[in-house]
């Protein structure tokens, strides 16, 4: 709804701005050179009332010059819309960052490590995904049967051609980090395991049973772009790696070897389908210190429902891992925040909506649905003085932040 009403008013101001002129703008579009193939595929796509890539005329999805040239001629206007409505994000998304920074906020994106069928990346390189000859994948990502998944799950995004990226110094790759890091502090790269071994499944399989797992580029990606890696003067990484999941030696030595700080979860730790123990790496006591600590990430649930809806006995570990000493159903939510905070790992985050104590209403995302995600956001009241003494008196007490220390 706000996407169908917003984007014809960006079109307008657009068509009365005077950007094209402005140095800032030409310096934009020169520095960015995805721009011009986004802007003409949104054009395009715009112009098929929306349908997918697979859908287009074959000169165009096969990117022939004159067709390109036919397309950038007759959709004129919209193109050059779409890089007006990229370049003011880009400005105003670097005003916030800026103010953020100056504040001593460093702002954590999240990178999927796939891409769409239907995106501009693909169109406009098509040869360093596995697709056939129409463009449609001949092989797509997902995960197989699990405890949690007896059919696995089939996420459709194209397989990479490792060895075409590869070929080039993996080029999109380097390109890709460097404008996201241009975006961000720190770049946390989602199922960082493909990089050592994904799960391909064929396209015209009928579920993912009947895929595979196949080799990933290891180490010789990152160290493609180790020029473009470097920690922070803080010691801050500028990636974290999403290496949750099923974890396999090959698994670790590449996290390892990277040397970017993985991630723990302490929903996870209590999880009796895994197998619940003492040796469970998402218990606090285990965390390595080279790591990044969460209650819950985007994906889980909130601290309160997952508390209300996990079994008796995962309830019961929870209770004596705590010490005991409140109501068995009622969720220890301070508690189980400082449990994290008070862990070895060197960077903890706890989602805003554990420290207000929210329920699955306020949940952020719940993956492989549709609808209704992303969509939480907190009210102005509920930030209040006392919450921000309770944030400030344990970021204190466990030494979360320096400048705690010294009262600030």
């Amino acid at each position: 709804h706000l996407y169908r009403r917003r984007l014809p008013l960006l079109f307008e101001a657009c068509s009365h701005s005077k950007h094209t002129s402005q140095p800032a703008y030409q310096d934009f579009c020169k520095n960015n050179p995805w721009l011009e193939d986004y802007a003409l595929f949104m054009a395009i796509k715009d112009a098929h009332g929306g349908g997918e890539l697979s859908t287009w005329e074959g000169e165009i999805r096969r990117r022939e010059p004159s067709a390109l040239e036919r397309c950038r001629r007759e959709l004129h206007s919209a193109v050059e819309a779409y890089k007006f409505i990229q370049y003011q994000f880009a400005t105003q998304w670097q005003a916030l960052k800026a103010y953020a920074n100056r504040q001593g906020v460093y702002i954590i994106g999240d990178m999927p490590i796939y891409v769409s069928a239907d995106s501009a990346d693909v169109w406009a390189n098509p040869h360093l995904f596995r697709l056939d000859e129409h463009l449609n994948p001949t092989w797509v990502a997902g995960c197989p049967p699990d405890g949690f998944s007896p059919d696995g799950q089939w996420w459709g995004n194209p397989l990479y051609d490792w060895p075409a990226h590869k070929k080039d110094g993996f080029k999109w790759w380097r390109e890709r980090m460097a404008h996201s890091l241009g975006m961000y502090d720190v770049v946390r790269i989602d199922h960082f395991r493909g990089f050592d071994q994904y799960f391909a499944i064929p396209s015209e399989a009928s579920s993912a049973r009947e895929g595979c797992w196949e080799d990933g580029p290891g180490m010789a990606l990152f160290d493609a772009m180790g020029d473009i890696l470097s920690p922070k003067e803080d010691g801050i990484p500028c990636v974290i790696a999403e290496d949750l999941g099923l974890m396999t030696p090959t698994v670790e030595a590449l996290v390892k070897a990277s040397g970017f700080p993985g991630m723990r979860v302490l929903q996870f730790g209590f999880d009796s389908r895994d197998g619940a123990s003492p040796d469970n790496q998402h218990l606090p006591h285990n965390y390595p210190p080279h790591s990044v600590a969460y209650t819950g990430t985007h994906d889980n649930q909130t601290l309160v429902s997952w508390y209300h809806t996990i079994t008796a006995t995962e309830r019961q570990a929870v209770y004596d891992y705590m010490g005991g000493g409140y109501p068995l159903d009622t969720p220890p939510i301070s508690r189980l925040i400082a449990t994290v905070m008070k862990s070895r790992a060197e960077m903890c985050i706890i989602p805003l909506q554990d420290w207000l104590a929210l329920d699955d209403s306020a949940r952020m995302n719940t993956p492989a649905t549709l609808g209704g995600n992303w969509s939480w956001r907190v009210t102005k009241g509920a930030l209040t003085q006392d919450l921000a003494q309770e944030i400030w008196q344990m970021t204190k007490a466990f030494e979360r932040c320096p400048k705690a220390e010294k009262g600030e």
